[in-house]
């Protein structure tokens, strides 16, 4: 904007304008003239003026008449008006001219020093107006940059607020008002929002316990601030939830509030506990399986020896019998616990879970009765997994007998598979049974935990799912509620590779035999012994140490008479993996057959390891051991 000052002149006399025009020639003005008052009109159309210098005396239209046409159509803007007269007015002229918007007259001859003074005051007026109107717009500008900064303030602090995943509010500090409050705290609370919870209750009925608000006030007084006060609110359902309060006196008698929900922390705090309560179980079972297994395959190996020996109308057969039997029971219970700590032996190998459910269904149908309808749904586009087939089929049988047990009477149980985002294949076992509580749930997977009747169950069957899914790095979802039926989703990892085919082959007693030289090697004496006397019965030459590094001794003064190895994968000073390693070193070609109660350590078992798992009869020994010298090298 231009800080000149616009003059206009009105004259219908070219001399006068000429003469006003020269005597106003300076470079702060800029002089517009105009030769009658409709001229005049026209120039106020196209640009503001600051003064006007109006002949009172015109043609068609004086000067009182074009005063007041200026001062109607520049209603919004009074310009001031100095009129220019040849003549002296009267006095009911001279208030006219005033009341049409004059502030003064100047008479004709003009008078230099009356114009340029008179004309310098109204100049030093309108720059005047020009510097106010500068601060005004300036003010403006920045009143309404501080109203933008305010307002987009305030917009991030609620936005902040709104979108944050703690509750916050601001209370009294007595408890009676609740003045604000976020959607994060609402829906903490279980209201469908911020407005429904402000209207339904005060800061201290938020607190399921009185004396607890009172104490969290108390603390607030005496330091102006509190941390993870944790205590309990109610829901708008009358429910509990835990929460852990932070927050300051805003002002006297005034709080702000953080609030954290914590519900899920104490579920995770739970779950964390159950698995390390697991886990400890685990390594407990761990850590006797070996030696119990140990025992057990004395008891029924040397049982199995008895029987053999004996016909069955001997008072002393059923007696070896009950013997075998109850070793039996006690080696399903080991398997189990292995099972669920995740430390069975577990000989996986690439398989199509739709071709083993098939092939398992027959028996399935038999286990749950006629009363049970089967159904099964297989995805034919189902991706491979790898794992141990036997251990499949346990899963199986344990939720099929489960299932039963949860339906009294007639019932269906449905086995599906399908793919899953991730590359997951799922395996879905549901049925529509009696269901189960969340308290049932929450303990569904615990050794030991059952709500069979007693003598029906020992508790180990859904432990035992557990661990096989995890041991075959996969995972297990349950759905189940009282009178609804309960659904498990087992998901196990999808494997990139051709299905392996079981080999199956007949075995005769006979084809069992064999005369090669085999080193056992086996910590425990009892079951050193018993291997020894099985595999010589067997037609074997057998050399026989009790640590890996006995056998290693052995192997190098034996040159070429060795031909395989039987050892116990666990063992002190030198794991039989390792003493594996060495000996095939030592003596490639050697065939190697490994007798484990658990696999111990972290490592592995290779698809192609020969593995007899304890306790096991007689004839698997020389049947495994068999199938090792057999094979190609």
């Amino acid at each position: 904007m231009s800080d000149k000052v616009n003059i206009l002149v009105v004259d219908d006399n070219p001399a006068d304008r000429t003469a006003v025009q020269a005597v106003l020639e300076r470079p702060e003005y800029y002089i517009e003239t105009a030769d009658s008052g409709e001229a005049a009109l026209r120039c106020l159309m196209q640009q503001d003026f600051a003064l006007i210098l109006l002949d009172a005396s015109m043609p068609l239209m004086d000067g009182f008449e074009t005063a007041r046409c200026i001062k109607q159509r520049t209603k919004s803007r009074e310009i001031p008006i100095i009129f220019l007269t040849g003549v002296l007015l009267e006095q009911a002229n001279a208030f006219e001219g005033y009341a049409t918007g004059a502030v003064d007259y100047i008479h004709k001859p003009i008078n230099s020093f009356v114009l340029k003074s008179k004309v310098a005051v109204f100049a030093e007026l309108q720059r005047g107006r020009q510097e106010l109107a500068r601060w005004n717009r300036f003010l403006e500008a920045r009143v309404a940059e501080r109203t933008e900064a305010l307002r987009e303030s305030e917009e991030r602090y609620r936005s902040l607020v709104e979108q944050a995943v703690f509750g916050i509010c601001r209370a009294t500090l007595d408890g009676k008002l609740l003045l604000i409050a976020n959607s994060a705290l609402a829906a903490m609370l279980g209201y469908a929002s911020a407005d429904e919870l402000l209207a339904a209750r005060s800061a201290g009925e938020l607190f399921h316990d009185p004396d607890e608000h009172a104490r969290l006030a108390e603390g607030l007084r005496q330091s102006g601030q509190v941390e993870g006060f944790e205590t309990e609110w109610r829901r708008e359902d009358g429910a509990r939830v835990p929460v852990r309060i932070s927050g300051r006196l805003h002002v006297p008698e005034m709080v702000e509030l953080i609030v954290e929900d914590l519900s899920k922390r104490r579920s995770l705090e739970e779950q964390l506990r159950q698995a390390q309560k697991m886990e400890s179980v685990g390594r407990l079972a761990g850590g006797v399986a070996h030696d119990f297994n140990n025992l057990l395959t004395v008891i029924l190996g040397y049982a199995d020896t008895i029987l053999a020996r004996l016909e069955p109308k001997d008072p002393s057969y059923a007696a070896a019998e009950e013997v075998r039997k109850a070793g039996e029971r006690a080696a399903a219970l080991t398997r189990q616990l292995l099972a669920f700590s995740r430390k069975q032996v577990l000989q996986a190998r690439v398989l199509d879970l739709n071709t083993l459910i098939q092939e398992a269904a027959k028996m399935l149908r038999r286990l749950i009765g006629e009363d049970i309808e089967l159904i099964t749904n297989f995805d034919p586009s189902l991706g491979s997994v790898k794992a141990d087939p036997g251990q499949i089929e346990q899963i199986l049988v344990n939720l099929a007998v489960n299932a039963r047990d949860a339906m009294p009477g007639v019932g269906k149980l449905v086995i599906e598979t399908g793919n899953q985002p991730g590359s997951q294949v799922m395996l879905t076992v549901k049925d529509n049974g009696t269901g189960m509580d969340a308290e049932t749930q929450s303990h569904l997977f615990e050794p030991f935990f059952t709500t069979k009747e007693q003598g029906r169950g020992t508790g180990l069957g859904l432990s035992t799912v557990y661990g096989i899914v995890q041991q075959s790095g996969g995972s297990i979802a349950v759905e189940s509620a009282p009178g609804l039926g309960s659904t498990f989703r087992i998901y196990l990892p999808c494997v990139d590779e051709p299905v392996r085919k079981a080999e199956t082959s007949i075995w005769a007693p006979e084809s069992q035999r064999g005369s090669e030289t085999v080193l056992v090697v086996e910590d425990e004496d009892m079951v050193r012994k018993l291997v020894c006397r099985v595999l010589s019965s067997y037609g074997y030459q057998i050399l026989e140490a009790a640590d890996a590094h006995e056998a290693l001794r052995i192997c190098e003064g034996e040159e070429g008479r060795i031909q395989a190895v039987v050892t116990d994968m666990i063992m002190p000073q030198m794991t039989g993996r390792d003493l594996a390693r060495e000996l095939t070193r030592l003596r490639p070609g050697l065939k190697v057959v490994f007798m484990s109660g658990y696999p111990g350590g972290p490592e592995p078992l290779d698809e192609d390891m020969v593995i007899v798992q304890k306790p096991f009869a007689p004839e698997t020994l020389a049947r495994k051991l068999r199938e090792a010298m057999d094979a190609p090298v």
